[in-house]
């Protein structure tokens, strides 16, 4: 099965396991986790495999391109017997060509922008940012301390949960402390 889908299959479970861990409604881990970007897509593998995706797109609009070219290139009787064959003709070309180029152009993905800023989880940051907001919503603390590289608050408890509900590979440590630095409370 595919890694998005599975992914997507696991969201509901993840908020709530968070909920939880956190010892709060599912309903306010939905309406904070709902808002922020898909971890799923913010992890550095996934933004490789966006990247690459998006290479494989390039060269087939590029390719779609070439052909539409070379087509026109084709005498009548040439093109005449693609249509014949095939059902292809220059228009269907020209849509092809077209249709990837759009494709390209307005295909881009915030992790992808994001991660050109540095080697950052952008999901690990995210996830922890998102524990931060529903403690400033429960109007909980935010602290953060640990032990031998445990967490020993219960807000870093809360953002190790929630690495693990959505199986973030990350430490807990530096996305909460950030997180919890960026807190009005």
């Amino acid at each position: 099965m595919d890694d998005e889908l599975v992914f997507w299959l696991r969201t509901d479970n993840a908020h709530k396991e968070i909920a939880e861990a956190i010892g709060c409604d599912t309903v306010v881990v939905k309406k904070v986790f709902d808002w922020l970007p898909s971890p799923y897509f913010s992890q550095p593998q996934a933004v490789k495999r966006y990247k690459a995706r998006m290479m494989r797109m390039k060269r087939v609009t590029a390719l779609f391109q070439e052909i539409s070219d070379e087509f026109l290139e084709l005498t009548p009787i040439e093109r005449n017997s693609f249509e014949q064959r095939f059902g292809l003709d220059e228009g269907c070309f020209a849509a092809m060509s077209s249709y990837f180029s759009v494709y390209e152009r307005t295909t881009t993905d915030v992790p992808v922008l994001r991660s050109s800023l540095g080697e950052k989880n952008w999901a690990a940051a995210d996830i922890a940012g998102g524990v931060a907001e529903i403690y400033r919503l429960l109007e909980r603390p935010i602290t953060f301390g640990h032990f031998e590289g445990e967490p020993k608050t219960e807000f870093g408890r809360s953002v190790k949960a929630a690495f693990a509900a959505f199986s973030i590979s990350a430490n807990w440590r530096e996305p909460a402390r950030s997180a919890g630095r960026n807190t009005n409370l």
